[in-house]
């Protein structure tokens, strides 16, 4: 997960062991600054092996040589956090860009399977939770430097001690690993819990409505305190495995110390300066040396989170759609050649489908549920592929032409417009760079929403609302209508384009349909035979497959099916 990272982590070891070498400078200097104020003459003398001769520093060259030490110390600890910040946060970013663009590059098959809220709880929790690991690995790498300048120190000065430090470190670690497994297995364990309670949150945002028109409101509370509860369960022994290795770590590493120090005097080592000295240095080396079994503990911690993220990564990319082909100048004739598609083969729910619709036809297609009308518009917008046969346009495979170059020759109305946050203008042009005013206002009035938006207060400025909830159904549906055309498609498939409006508002839509006969092709999915009444032909669809394919007036004599509707809608109309 922080492979990429590592040339950042090395020089931020590097920086933090500078830093650390000058706080033991600091240190070392502290007991013959205390010597030399406390001396009649104000100095403090020394031999030194190296140079063979002894030296002689003043109370007012040691502040000026200890202070410098702090600033240079206060110096490379600023460079350290600075390192260290932009680490971290280059990490997050750049993990929730990827898995983003990883989940945007995947098929459509992938992303209808994603669960309500999961990829949020991905990008949310599971990289924060990766961004405190790789923090932690920081402050690991800062501790290791500052640890080995110390350790050395120690030794340089009394190696006995050095070596007790270093089996001291050695043996906490590992004594405290079953903690951290335990961290492990509770982390997994949050990991699922989080996923379920994300997952419960969305369902009852999604169906507060019915939730309440059934009564069902207390079941749905129990259901949502039962998850709350295993939530906080999980967190409850995460945090305590997390609170207790600290104490237990940092009472041990102090036993440890006094011991240490114990053994120094006893054994008969070292004068009073050099076993303060030594005291310090074992102190803040054992210091450093707990942020290396931090660093474990919150890996083993952060370990699950950042599994899934890279197991759903890996689902992502074997699921991500090329782009190559060639460029479609325009849609001149679509033609199926023995279609089939299943979602479970060997099971097909489309099946052997042959037909041929020219640029400038109106194609209307009906059938019972579970006919396969919404798989037949996802093969049309190539969010799927056929099982087997072939789908040709102007003569030549689908696959020839990149996927890219198809949307831009196809638009699609969905039956539950999606309106986003933003104005009628941005909702119109919906992502599409570069789309002029103009243009908007052009696909507006095709659309027969035009003159309506004009009498808004901002006019194409006003704000939506949240998903269109200040505009009607109506209103939604035709903006929808106006976002497909303001990219002047060639082919325009809508799915049930008037089944929740009223009759104004069909009357409207039906118009706007009329308005773009012959001038694009349309494929109209529609219940409502109404809707269906400007098609020139009709397919028919029963259990996967072309019950019939022809005009309206036809069908009705040889289609039980669609004579039967036809009978029951101009029943009701009247």
């Amino acid at each position: 997960a922080f492979r990429r990272y590592t040339g950042r982590l090395a020089l931020l070891a590097g920086t933090s062991a500078v830093s650390a070498f000058c706080e033991t400078l600091a240190l070392v200097a502290l007991a013959p600054l205390v010597k030399a104020i406390a001396s009649p003459d104000g100095a403090f003398e020394a031999r030194v092996p190296l140079l063979g001769d002894t030296v002689r520093l003043t109370v007012g060259t040691l502040l000026v040589f200890t202070c410098l030490a702090i600033l240079g110390r206060l110096a490379l600890q600023v460079a350290v956090a600075f390192l260290g910040a932009g680490l971290t946060t280059s990490y997050e970013s750049n993990r929730r860009r990827e898995l983003f663009g990883a989940f945007l590059d995947s098929d459509w098959a992938q992303q209808s399977r994603e669960k309500g809220g999961h990829l949020n709880l991905l990008m949310v929790e599971n990289v924060s939770r990766g961004t405190q690991a790789l923090r932690s690995i920081a402050a690991g790498t800062v501790a290791a430097g500052n640890f080995l300048v110390l350790l050395g120190s120690a030794f340089f000065i009394d190696p006995l001690a050095a070596l007790s430090l270093a089996g001291a470190a050695l043996g906490l670690f590992i004594l405290t690993r079953p903690i951290s497994r335990l961290s492990r297995r509770m982390s997994q364990e949050k990991t699922q819990n989080n996923a379920r309670f994300a997952a419960e949150v969305n369902q009852a945002v999604r169906v507060a409505r019915d939730i309440r028109v059934f009564n069902a409101t207390a079941r749905v509370r129990e259901i949502g305190a039962a998850v709350i509860e295993q939530v906080r369960r999980s967190r409850f022994h995460a945090q305590l495995s997390h609170g207790l290795l600290p104490a237990l770590y940092q009472n041990a590493a102090g036993l440890i110390v006094v011991g240490g120090l114990a053994v120094v005097h006893y054994a008969g080592y070292g004068q009073l300066t050099q076993l303060a000295t030594v005291a310090f240095l074992l102190i803040r080396a054992l210091g450093y040396s707990q942020a290396f079994q931090n660093v474990h503990h919150q890996i083993a911690e952060s370990g699950p989170f950042l599994e899934q993220i890279a197991a759903m990564e890996r689902e992502y990319a074997a699921t991500a759609v090329s782009d190559r082909g060639e460029k479609l100048p325009s849609v001149e004739k679509i033609a199926f050649e023995d279609v089939c598609f299943a979602y479970k083969p060997p099971e097909l729910t489309l099946k052997h489908l042959t037909f041929e619709i020219p640029r400038g036809e109106v194609v209307g297609v009906a059938g019972p549920s579970a006919s396969g009308k919404s798989t037949l518009i996802q093969l049309f917008l190539r969010l799927r592929r056929p099982q087997s046969g072939r789908i040709l346009v102007n003569g030549r495979p689908l696959e020839d032409f990149a996927l890219s170059s198809w949307f831009d020759r196809v638009a699609y109305v969905p039956q539950e417009p999606q309106l986003v946050s933003g104005t009628l203008a941005d909702n119109i042009a919906f992502y599409r760079a570069g789309v002029a005013r103009e243009r908007i206002e052009r696909a507006a009035r095709m659309a027969g929403i035009h003159e309506e938006i004009l009498g808004l207060p901002a006019g194409y400025d006003t704000d939506a609302g949240e998903a269109g909830s200040r505009l009607s159904g109506g209103q939604r549906q035709r903006v929808v209508i106006a976002r497909a055309l303001v990219g002047e498609p060639d082919l325009i498939i809508f799915d049930e384009p008037t089944s929740a409006l009223d009759v104004h508002s069909e009357a409207r839509i039906q118009e706007t349909l009329s308005h773009l006969k012959g001038r694009v092709t349309l494929l109209i999915v529609a219940h409502r035979l109404s809707t269906l009444s400007i098609c020139d032909r009709v397919m028919v669809l029963r259990e996967g497959e072309i019950a019939g394919f022809g005009p309206g007036e036809e069908l009705a004599r040889t289609d039980a099916y669609y004579g039967d509707a036809l009978r029951l809608a101009r029943k009701g109309a009247s």
